[in-house]
């Protein structure tokens, strides 16, 4: 049963009340008090008992048959609002405004709070080490305002850009935002999944120099060359075949883990913490897939070329290093490592993957890019070295 579905008129009181409430709040889940509970009804209901796991039960309201319902406990109301506020949903907060003893007739009942991804302010929820950012984007016609504040602390920032949306864009990304807020006929498809998914898609140029340095020096210049003729034909192949990629519009927020301090030992601090978090990541995957090729090895007994694959599948530039030195035609390994070079290794579709948990960004289109790539970009190395 939805509520849109629901004769207002024949509901109680208290439901009537619930209604009323809900329709000004109706794009968000709202946590209605109802003594020592918080209670999700209709719509709600069927949301909350999904996404946290609650049991959906029923509650007589007037009509002929129970309406959908679900509920927290209020000493308990942080966690699941966590939950909730982490995947993506807002939360009103309705409470009751005066003492059911003394309360003649129905209890009135007010929503005291709407909480987002930008506006949590229970400090066990948030991070002490980064700011919890909202921001606010203005269109003037002849150019964008940038605003964001971290609630939290009070921090404010604001910026005026050109009316240009690819630079709106960048901007928006090499910021922290939790949340986004914009006017009503603000054109939100200027940073949808389609802009930044794009942006991903384009974002695996190898560098020309570990191209003609690494591959110069293991194989010759020439063949290097032919790689990086061949990894950039292969970027624009991409392009073509992406071109009318466009995913269906999601209203989720963006958000790209960075973090932007006007202080420089703050920005300083921040840095070496990343740095250290990747290195554990590349450091720990590494290790992980390197017992794991070994156990195979081991156990399957394949040959030392298989081995050298496997490894360029887990990590580049290992896998580069190992083919060159082996024993097969100077071209196949040119050809093999072009393939490494444009699929990158798990190493870094693991790193890929970590930062876009929770961001409104596909990992699965850049996989299916980079594998695509791999193929595209060792095909054309072979023609361009047979021809």
């Amino acid at each position: 049963m939805k509520l849109c579905e629901v004769d207002k008129s024949k509901l109680s009181p208290m439901m009537q009340q619930y209604v009323d409430i809900k329709e000004k709040y109706n794009d968000v889940i709202l946590f209605f008090r109802l003594g020592d509970f918080y209670e999700m009804f209709f719509d709600d209901a069927y949301t909350a008992s999904h996404e946290l796991e609650l049991t959906l039960t029923g509650k007589n309201a007037g009509l002929d048959e129970r309406i959908p319902m679900c509920g927290i406990p209020h000493h308990a109301v942080n966690m699941y609002l966590d939950k909730l506020v982490d995947k993506g949903y807002k939360v009103a907060i309705c409470e009751q405004v005066e003492d059911p003893a003394s309360a003649k007739g129905v209890v009135k009942r007010e929503v005291l709070q709407v909480v987002s991804k930008g506006t949590v302010m229970n400090s066990e929820s948030l991070d002490e080490k980064s700011n919890n950012y909202i921001g606010c984007i203005l269109d003037v016609n002849y150019a964008y305002i940038i605003s964001y504040t971290d609630l939290s602390t009070g921090e404010f920032n604001a910026t005026i850009i050109s009316h240009d949306s690819t630079r709106l864009i960048m901007d928006v990304l090499s910021l922290s935002l939790n949340e986004i807020v914009v006017k009503s006929n603000f054109d939100k498809n200027i940073i949808d999944e389609y802009d930044v998914t794009k942006i991903l898609l384009f974002t695996h140029f190898s560098n020309p120099l570990f191209i003609l340095g690494t591959i110069g020096i293991f194989l010759n210049q020439k063949l290097a060359f032919l790689i990086l003729i061949s990894h950039y034909l292969g970027n624009f192949i991409i392009g073509i075949i992406f071109r009318n990629y466009h995913p269906s519009y999601s209203d989720s927020n963006i958000k790209i883990q960075s973090n932007i301090s006007n202080n420089f030992i703050e920005t300083l601090t921040s840095s070496l913490f990343k740095t250290i978090d990747t290195l554990l990541l590349l450091l720990g995957i590494i290790s992980t897939f390197l017992i794991i090729t070994c156990m195979i090895s081991d156990i399957l007994n394949i040959n030392q070329n298989l081995q050298y694959f496997i490894n360029g599948i887990i990590e580049m530039t290992q896998g580069i290093k190992y083919i060159c030195s082996s024993n097969i035609d100077i071209n196949l390994k040119a050809i093999v490592s072009t393939f490494f070079i444009s699929l990158g290794g798990i190493c870094i579709h693991a790193q890929v993957k970590s930062v876009l948990k929770g961001v409104n960004m596909k990992y699965k289109i850049y996989l299916l890019a980079r594998i695509l790539h791999a193929f595209i970009s060792s095909t054309i190395l072979f023609l361009l070295i047979s021809f």
